[in-house]
């Protein structure tokens, strides 16, 4: 009979164990039944490591024993974490191999063989064993019989720990699947006891878990990565635009790269906490506020810049005195001629006008105008035929003018006035169908009335705007301006009655006219909005006049001793260097949208970076807690020769 085939596996069963309390396996089957040895790879057998005379430790001497090995201990286990973060892929192959490896060594060798051809690698198989056999052996060494648990205690107590966590929480997987398997199957007490068995055997792991020592420093070293990532990637100034835009960071960034809506006024360049302001970041808002106080006179500039433009673009519509006067004086020269020919008109008195001078507002108009000319020494007929004279046909119209109530409140008054107007209105399409002239007269007035009447709004609009501007607040300057914009309609008035001639502004001005001076209102609004952003803040946002101390600050060192000292008198001096220049470069840079959304852009995308360095150094923390037997593994050379060849 053929000798049994030696394979790495063999010197590692119970069987050759002299203190083995365990059955001999039997030996494996002849060389000649096994075809698929020929495919094996030649294991490889390092030269062990020397060991102590006597490596078995009294149970009484167990506790000791541990408490001295644990850093040695922890530094093997960290062994085996270095290797398997310098050979990552090979690890998980190599881990994935052992699993399989253990499936395949329960088959028979035909069957193995079958699969190694169907594979296409027969050598994968054995490689497969080999590695199930080095890890099996390893353990074998570590767990064979109770006097190996306890040396393993006592010369490696982290490694046990390991072992012990991830045989733990494996149970814990393997019985929640059964209970799984259970329920499905209609076995309620079954599941549920398998699901307390799974319980206790995570909590179990989870305790015993020694890595559970690395989650907590892990996650200090990520948020530490990521802070020590920020301080010297975006460094002070960034941090502090970051700190002030706290979550709003693309909003803000948004509304300082759309330039389109920064000058909402032609000329008034906003601040960067102006052209924010639609983000609502309240922070960034306060922390404009404080760079206004760095520098002061660049700030107050900026409002004098933007109250020019704010007045010039009103003065696009109200034009200038002269201006308003020369437009009077041409319509008035117009009007003297236009109206002196419509004046010598003779009007004969037909059946219409009867029937209109019974009605009792043209009948009083009529007698009112009868008073005026004869006060005059005039007379509303001529003289030749009687008829209606152009002058007098004119004096009643201005008198059913005057009968008008101006600002009439009861509902009789207005009644009235809407039948005088009635009356009037009628009245004007006889004379004009009568008297060409008169028509021609009225058309002219009206078209050189109108730039008149916007130069008036405009100039009234400057006249309370300028007062306005100098007020103490953004919120008392735009409230003053909105309510004279407001009134302005009512002060066009009508020259007989005081009446108002126009109700709304768009019966006076183009819709050009109209945007220009709604444009003046949204940029104070603006202001104003900044304002109580600020004011909202209530100081909270960061100073910029404090940028090194906010900084630095974190970093001081408050023992008592000289060292500590001397380190906090370096950190101040520096801060008070770093607090003046930077303050004037944020200060400098809050003047102009453009350049603040600059340094906020790069800002994000490198607070963006350090929150992945962050996020990725304490997911590595996470990942090193969860399988610490593979370390341990992976710190015997045996094995890892196994695993990772």
């Amino acid at each position: 009979m053929t000798a049994p085939a030696e394979g790495p596996w063999r010197k590692y069963q119970a069987a050759t164990d002299p203190d083995s309390s365990a059955s001999v396996e039997p030996a494996p089957a002849p060389a000649v039944q096994e075809p698929w040895t020929r495919y094996q790879i030649p294991p490889t057998t390092p030269t062990p490591a020397p060991q102590p005379a006597s490596t078995d430790v009294p149970l009484s001497q167990v506790p000791g024993q541990a408490v001295q090995h644990v850093i040695p201990s922890a530094v093997k286990l960290g062994t085996g974490m270095l290797t398997a973060l310098q050979h990552p892929i090979k690890t998980v192959e190599g881990l994935g191999s052992a699993a399989a490896g253990a499936v395949l060594k329960g088959l028979t060798p035909q069957a193995q063989q079958a699969i190694g051809e169907f594979v296409r690698n027969p050598g994968a198989i054995a490689h497969a064993i080999s590695s199930a056999n080095a890890i099996g052996g390893m353990y074998a060494q570590r767990y064979g019989n109770p006097q190996r648990v306890m040396n393993t205690i006592a010369n490696d107590p982290m490694g046990f720990l390991a072992d012990a966590s991830t045989l733990l929480t494996g149970g814990e997987a393997v019985a929640g699947g059964a209970a799984r398997v259970a329920d499905v199957a209609g076995m309620a007490r079954t599941a549920g006891a398998t699901n307390a068995l799974s319980t206790g055997l995570r909590v179990a792991g989870n305790v015993s878990n020694p890595m559970n020592a690395l989650s907590l420093p892990a996650s200090v070293i990520g948020h530490g990565l990521g802070y020590g990532y920020n301080m010297a990637a975006i460094g002070p100034k960034g941090m502090t635009y970051l700190r002030a835009v706290d979550e709003r960071g693309p909003a803000v960034l948004t509304a300082l790269q759309n330039v389109g809506a920064h000058q909402i006024v032609p000329g008034s360049l906003p601040t960067a906490a102006e052209a924010a302001s639609p983000a609502a970041a309240t922070r960034f808002s306060a922390m404009g506020d404080q760079a206004a106080q760095t520098l002061p006179d660049e700030y107050y500039q900026r409002l004098q810049d933007q109250n020019a433009a704010r007045i010039a673009q009103v003065q696009q519509v109200g034009r200038t005195p002269a201006d308003l006067q020369n437009a009077r004086n041409l319509r008035q020269l117009a009007s003297n001629f236009n109206y002196g020919v419509a004046d010598t008109a003779v009007i004969p008195l037909d059946a219409d006008f009867q029937a209109l001078a019974q009605r009792p507002a043209i009948a009083s108009a009529i007698r009112e105008a009868q008073t005026i000319a004869a006060n005059r020494n005039e007379s509303l007929w001529d003289a030749t035929t009687g008829a209606l004279t152009g002058r007098g046909a004119h004096l009643i119209k201005t008198a059913l003018d005057d009968a008008v109530t101006p600002n009439a409140t009861t509902t009789n008054a207005r009644n009235a006035n809407a039948a005088i107007e009635s009356a009037r209105g009628d009245y004007l399409n006889w004379l004009e169908d009568r008297n060409p002239a008169y028509r021609t007269a009225r058309n002219a007035h009206a078209i050189m009335s109108q730039p008149i009447n916007q130069m008036e709004v405009g100039q009234y609009l400057e006249g309370q705007l300028t007062p306005a501007l100098g007020e103490g607040t953004a919120t008392q300057r735009a409230t003053r301006y909105v309510g004279a914009l407001d009134n302005a309609p009512t002060t066009i008035r009508r020259a007989t009655n005081g009446a108002p001639r126009f109700q709304t502004l768009d019966q006076i001005l183009t819709p050009v006219q109209l945007d220009q001076l709604n444009s003046v209102r949204d940029d104070l609004s603006r202001a104003k909005t900044t304002e109580q952003q600020v004011m909202a803040a209530s100081g909270s946002g960061p100073n910029p006049a404090r940028v090194g101390s906010d900084t630095i600050g974190g970093l001081k060192i408050n023992l008592l001793n000289p060292i500590a000292t001397v380190a906090n008198r370096v950190f101040q001096i520096g801060a008070g260097r770093l607090n003046r220049a930077m303050s004037i470069q944020i200060a400098t840079e809050m003047l102009n949208p453009e350049l603040a959304a600059n340094v906020l852009q790069r800002a994000l995308g490198r607070q963006a970076v350090g929150q992945a360095i962050g996020h990725g150094a304490q997911a590595a923390g996470a990942v090193v807690t969860r399988a610490p037997a593979v370390y341990n593994v992976l710190a015997d050379p045996q094995t890892s020769n196994a695993l990772l060849r």
